[in-house]
């Protein structure tokens, strides 16, 4: 009978571990070059509906890329892949694994990289690029361009619809609840990822209302935004575990 829930940053081939694995918050690139001046990066990423992190990777002309991506979906049909263009890169990363891809940074420029499998709604948004900055190059030295400023009222109408998909997730939670969930795999499988992703949108929530207590409204806003993405991924995966409760005949608990 086979699994539906994988083991997370498994290196499949070998059966064990992954020494690449990455996981969610840890995410990193790190640079080092060697005497004669021959760099190598190291990027450890994830995948995640709807994330590919990092979105930015920055390189110089010349580098040795390794592209770590850990897929940080564990039940068995959450899938993701990784693609980039101009680098014949193409991943397939299963549920919990860890795959990776080597790439010389050869010529100059700006190469896409996305998601290619269908995964959700906010399948779009998987998505980023690699910058290979030409060798020798300095920024130049120059004013700080300031970015949106956000406001008060940008915040609270941001909490506003975080409360309104915060009671969208409690209805599915009361559906699942209130029925024999936990005799379906798949949808115990669900349930967990789904728990995972609403503990990262509670840390996110209080760094959040930290930064407005401090009436700090960009930072208040930044993670406004994460803690609704973090609530997308658990309404996302709440509702494919009330669907397939609904079409496998789930019966009602006292």
């Amino acid at each position: 009978k086979p699994g539906i829930r994988y083991k997370s940053g498994w290196n499949s081939r070998l059966d064990k571990r992954s020494q690449w694995k990455t996981r969610a918050g840890r995410e990193k690139v790190e640079r080092s070059c060697d005497a004669s001046g021959k760099c190598t990066v190291h990027v450890y990423g994830t995948a995640i509906r709807s994330h590919l992190t990092p979105e930015i990777i920055e390189v110089t002309e010349g580098d040795t890329v390794h592209i770590h991506i850990t897929n940080l979906e564990r039940a068995e049909d959450e899938v993701h892949g990784y693609a980039m263009y101009g680098h014949n890169v193409q991943l397939s990363v299963e549920p919990g694994k860890t795959a990776t891809a080597t790439l010389v940074a050869d010529k100059a420029g700006v190469y896409p990289f996305y998601c290619t499998e269908f995964c959700s709604a906010l399948h779009l948004e998987m998505q980023g690029y690699l910058l290979v900055q030409p060798k020798g190059y300095k920024k130049e030295a120059g004013g700080i361009v300031a970015g949106t400023n956000y406001t008060e009222a940008d915040y609270k109408k941001q909490v506003k619809t975080n409360i309104d998909t915060q009671a969208v997730i409690n209805q599915v939670v009361g559906f699942i609840t209130s029925h024999n969930y936990k005799d379906f795999p798949t949808v115990v499988a669900l349930v967990e990822d789904a728990t995972d992703q609403l503990g990262f949108a509670k840390e996110a929530k209080a760094k959040s209302e930290a930064a407005a207590a401090k009436k700090d409204w960009n930072n208040a806003m930044l993670w406004a935004n994460q803690w609704w993405q973090y609530q997308v991924k658990t309404a996302d995966l709440g509702l494919r575990a009330k669907t397939y409760l609904e079409e496998h005949g789930a019966k009602k608990v006292k």
